[in-house]
């Protein structure tokens, strides 16, 4: 059976994608952010058809599909150094939480976790072949190993046959 696409899955649940110039208007290092309430994603049109359009999309959308907590946006803004320091930490630790929620859920969607594990048991497989596998960028994979190796420790040599991580 085909996997429904994410650009298909945000479809479904009514989330609307722009492709705009994100680096011009925001930052030259942010690809895409989601304003959860609306339920619209802007991503920077020069990643829209790569492996990282995709992954930046499945991030944004977990984002949309579990919005962060209240005052979530404050950590982003001016108005965070005007907090005190035990403020900002308990700010901190929120957005964090709301950021791990997001890519659980992005990097459960695009690499199913039985996906993962059977792949894994078929290895070692060199780094590419992992990226190329599951059509993800290195730092997506990357996300995707550590909640794996939450639930099951490892070592990345038994990942790529290699020591080290070679991209």
């Amino acid at each position: 059976m085909a996997r429904t696409s994410i650009f298909r899955l945000a479809e479904i649940y009514g989330i609307k994608i722009f492709w705009e110039d994100v680096h011009g208007f925001v930052s030259p290092d942010i690809d895409g952010w989601a304003d959860t309430r609306d339920g619209i994603i802007h991503l920077d049109r020069s990643i829209r058809g790569t492996r990282q359009g995709k992954c930046v999309a499945a991030e944004e959308v977990g984002h949309c599909l579990y919005p962060p907590t209240a005052n979530h946006i404050t950590y982003h803004s001016n108005r965070y150094w005007d907090m005190t320091h035990y403020q900002r930490d308990l700010l901190r630790v929120a957005a964090v939480k709301d950021e791990r929620r997001a890519r659980l859920w992005a990097t459960r969607w695009e690499i199913p976790d039985e996906d993962f594990s059977e792949f894994f048991r078929q290895g070692p497989h060199e780094w590419h072949e992992w990226l190329d596998r599951f059509q993800v960028v290195g730092w997506f994979m990357e996300l995707k190993i550590g909640f794996m190796r939450e639930k099951q420790p490892f070592k990345w040599w038994l990942v790529t046959g290699e020591y080290g991580v070679t991209r």
